[in-house]
């Protein structure tokens, strides 16, 4: 049998946002040995820098495609050519 816990501390990002600042995650079940125990530890810890819901320049969301590059728009079944 394979039990796992995982144990998320919280910390406020702004008025009224919470998220995660760090999660344990500990793994017990049968070891090679044939008894039961620990078998792993996950430490995932969020940085100082972590942001929920940053806000992102509408740059970030433009490709550039190169001049002559086919492009397949499977919403509509249609290609084209970037002019």
């Amino acid at each position: 049998m394979l039990v796992a816990e995982t144990i998320t501390e919280l910390r406020a990002y702004s008025s009224g946002i919470w998220g995660p600042a760090k999660s344990t995650k500990v793994t017990y079940g049968l070891g090679v040995d044939g008894r039961h125990g620990k078998l792993s530890t996950i430490i995932a810890t969020y940085g100082k820098d972590f942001l929920i819901n940053p806000s992102i320049d509408d740059d970030a969301y433009k490709l550039r495609v190169p001049s002559g590059t086919e492009i397949y728009d499977p919403s509509i079944d249609a290609v084209y050519q970037q002019p």
